[in-house]
């Protein structure tokens, strides 16, 4: 017979652990009410939604066009892939000691100087790429120093945003944030893919460092919670960055959902984004422009899923829910890894879209539920450690497209994800309560 899977404890609080901030208070009426956009009544959440847009405008922009611009200098979907890892590699190398720094100073401070640096950075690539110079390597340096300035920036901005709303709201909060990444996932690639045909890449990196100044002026107006720092987190920092490893080891919940998350974060997007220059110039046989299209139809199915979600309110046993849409984003990908029908291939990827944010958010307001504010940018460090991991999800899809084409990579990436995901599923009933 079968043993019984042990069944796994609810999270404990450690009684040297401060305890959840209070954050804004949840009037009662508006627990049980379907409200969309019920955050933005907190004037520190409206302001960090607002500048979310810049951000992930910038972000957006950049994807898009240094994923063409690598695979037209190249013609190595290798490449490409390598290019997409190193956005996402800092998190992975630098990611327990950002959020160390965020549980120590102004998280608006922090977020605000970072952006500064990387507006420079942003701008010089900008020049180089107008310059004419095709090189592959300055691309790739620049992608691994764009990622260090997006380790700076979303874990402080995902901090402040845990302590701008009440907990009950945080599902809300979190699915309306990511409505920003999804519209700017929508308008940007297909924007982008024209601007590319027009003018060339590097306006689009103009663009972007201008965005990135909207941003840092912007976060300056948002007030900050102060953290409230006990003499353990004054202590040296890596005595800080080993306490929230420790933190994140004795909670057996929030360590499974973080386990849980690098899944998706392997062989999801990495495949779908990372790819998506090689299918359209290899599958589809068009330029940048189809580019843009297929990466919006991801933003439409983003948006769609954040608007559904927010509305819907707190959902109470997420771990179903991130199981659910993770599982069908799988799905969704292996069909598109067999359709050569433009129409039909938009469709398919607004459905993966769809499901991956959802299931984003509701792994991401799981964990902030359930993790006390003192700890927030340690643990949210250690959470973004699942994207950091994209970095070698990027290298393996790039390397089988590179042997075997997109299609059948795309195709194994949808596979493995549910396969797993079914498995993980079945094993722990208490991550599907979580």
């Amino acid at each position: 017979m079968t043993p019984r899977p042990r069944r796994m404890s609810a999270p404990r609080m450690s009684k040297a652990a401060p305890q959840p901030a209070a954050g804004p208070t949840l009037h009662p009426r508006h627990r049980l009410s379907l409200r969309t956009f019920s955050s933005l009544r907190y004037p520190n959440f409206r302001l960090l939604w607002a500048s979310t847009f810049l951000v992930a405008a910038a972000h957006t922009l950049e994807r898009i066009t240094l994923g063409w611009l690598v695979y037209d200098v190249s013609q190595s979907p290798f490449l490409v892939g390598m290019s997409q890892g190193l956005q996402t590699l800092p998190l992975l190398v630098i990611g327990p000691l950002v959020g160390a720094i965020a549980d120590r100073m102004d998280r608006r401070r922090l977020l605000f100087f970072s952006q500064a640096i990387l507006v420079v950075v942003v701008l010089a690539f900008a020049a180089y790429v107008a310059s004419g110079a095709r090189q592959v390597w300055p691309l790739l340096v620049f992608a691994l120093l764009s990622g260090v300035g997006w380790a700076f920036n979303t874990l402080p901005r995902q901090a402040l945003l845990g302590a701008s709303v009440p907990r009950g709201e945080l599902l809300n909060a979190y699915a309306l944030n990511n409505t920003a990444f999804s519209t700017m996932g929508v308008l940007v690639p297909a924007i982008g893919g024209f601007l590319i045909a027009w003018a060339g890449p590097a306006l689009n990196f103009f663009l972007e460092g201008a965005l990135y100044i909207g941003f840092a002026a912007m976060i300056l107006r948002v007030g900050t919670t102060p953290v409230g720092l006990s003499a353990g987190q004054r202590a040296p920092m890596m005595r800080n960055i080993l306490e929230g490893m420790r933190y994140v080891l004795k909670e057996p919940v929030t360590l499974g959902l973080i386990g849980v998350a690098m899944v998706p974060a392997l062989f999801i997007m990495p495949f779908a984004n990372g790819l998506m220059p090689v299918y359209a110039k290899e599958v589809l046989g068009k330029g940048p422009e189809v580019l843009g299209v297929l990466l919006s139809s991801i933003g439409v199915g983003s948006l769609l899923g954040m608007m559904l979600l927010a509305s819907l309110g707190d959902v109470r046993r997420k771990g179903y829910l991130l199981f659910g849409t993770a599982i069908f984003a799988g799905l969704m990908l292996v069909a598109f890894s067999i359709s050569s029908w433009f129409p039909l291939s938009v469709g398919l990827l607004l459905l993966v879209g769809a499901g991956h944010m959802v299931y984003i958010a509701a792994v991401e307001s799981a964990i902030q539920v359930i993790t006390p504010d003192g700890y927030r940018g340690r643990v949210l460090s250690i959470f973004a450690l699942t994207f950091g991991v994209s970095f070698c999800g990027s290298l393996l899809a790039g390397g089988l497209a590179q042997v075997f084409g997109a299609p059948l990579a795309l195709l194994t990436g949808g596979l493995v994800t549910s396969a797993l995901l079914v498995g993980i599923a079945l094993r722990f009933s208490a991550l599907r309560r979580a």
